[in-house]
């Protein structure tokens, strides 16, 4: 079924998701860090990524804190993060992940540590990485490093935004036919 529901629309043997908000689009960034410069991370530290109002860089709604380096959820829901960081100047390895507030890495790879990016070979690169993922109100994330890696400043960045808000489960109909 797709379409505008009526008022007298029978939901009983419907399954599927409810959109019962919609984004606004107020809850969106994209830091970077205002600098040129080749940075040693140590393994577990954070990237940061201090700057919200430089090249094109913004953040709606105010909810990137410029001094820990998070993105703070405003409100509970599905939010979409992306990072490129530019690495490895002679580094061999080099690896990057995100972390939530609490300390927990997000665990989207099968892998003894949660690298969700990883280069080999002192050759420069870009690496990217994405996650979607359910936040409450209040929770973070942040770009850390999974292992002790080189990033090159003024081409790294995070970027992300909310998809849903609330929790997507609750927006799922499950009736029996």
């Amino acid at each position: 079924m797709s379409g505008v529901l009526g008022r007298s629309t029978d939901m009983s043997r419907t399954t599927g998701i409810l959109a019962g908000q919609h984004n606004n689009g107020n809850e969106a960034f994209c830091a970077g860090i205002d600098s040129e410069a080749w940075v040693a991370l140590d393994h577990g530290g954070n990237i940061p990524f201090s700057n919200v109002s430089a090249f094109d860089w913004f953040d709606n709604g105010n909810n990137f804190n410029t001094s820990t380096y998070q993105y703070i959820a405003p409100r509970n829901g599905t939010y979409l993060f992306n990072s490129m960081i530019y690495t490895a100047n002679s580094d061999t390895t080099n690896g990057f992940g995100f972390r939530m507030g609490t300390g927990q890495e997000l665990e989207f790879v099968k892998a003894t540590s949660n690298i969700m990016t990883h280069a080999e070979n002192a050759d420069d690169k870009t690496v990217h990485m994405t996650a979607i993922v359910d936040m409450a109100k209040g929770d973070q994330c942040m770009v850390f490093g999974t292992a002790a890696s080189d990033y090159y400043t003024g081409q790294s960045y995070i970027s992300g935004c909310l998809l849903s808000p609330g929790n997507a489960a609750n927006f799922r109909v499950t009736t029996s036919a």
